[in-house]
């Protein structure tokens, strides 16, 4: 999955989570009789939606910088990897030509080679793009549920306050 796949999908869930707190908040504030909230409905959404898009982006940041390696790993692990040749730069230009071919940058590739590692490669972005996924929609649901647990009328959710 890409990393823009994966950004359109936090954005969407730090709305939800931003709608859902400042809808619960505003809740506190409509009985009569009640005690007046500390934080404005508005500023419950922004700490609910900032615990829920901070942790992921900072896993996701993280991850992609991490799963170059693990790809590569995986690619060199292959069968296919062992007909590569040992000079440095010539194996280097037939993985990334591979990569060109299995990410649908490129349609040919100059080496035969890459032609037989394209697959692998597609497997393993695919793989290590799915773990990257599932792992930064978790952590978003954590953060979130987090930050939701502690909307009350009673938490400071204003900046400057307590709850930050």
């Amino acid at each position: 999955m890409s990393a823009t796949a994966i950004l359109l999908v936090l954005l969407g869930l730090g709305l939800v989570a931003w709608l859902s707190a400042r809808a619960r908040a505003a809740a506190f504030s409509g009985g009569t009789g009640t005690a007046r909230p500390h934080s404005l409905p508005s500023q419950h959404g922004w700490y609910v939606a900032m615990w829920t898009l901070v942790p992921a982006l900072l896993f996701l940041l993280v991850w992609t910088n991490l799963s170059g390696g693990l790809i590569y790993g995986q690619v060199m692990a292959s069968p296919e990897a062992a007909a590569l040749p040992a000079f440095g730069l010539e194996r280097q230009a037939i993985l990334g030509e591979a990569y060109a071919l299995a990410t649908g940058a490129s349609e040919t590739a100059f080496n035969r080679e890459a032609f037989a590692l394209a697959p692998v490669y597609a497997r393993a972005v695919s793989f290590y793009g799915w773990i990257g996924f599932a792992v930064t929609v978790l952590a978003a649901f954590a953060g979130g549920a987090f930050a939701f647990s502690r909307v009350s009328p009673h938490f400071r959710a204003a900046p400057g306050s307590s709850g930050w």
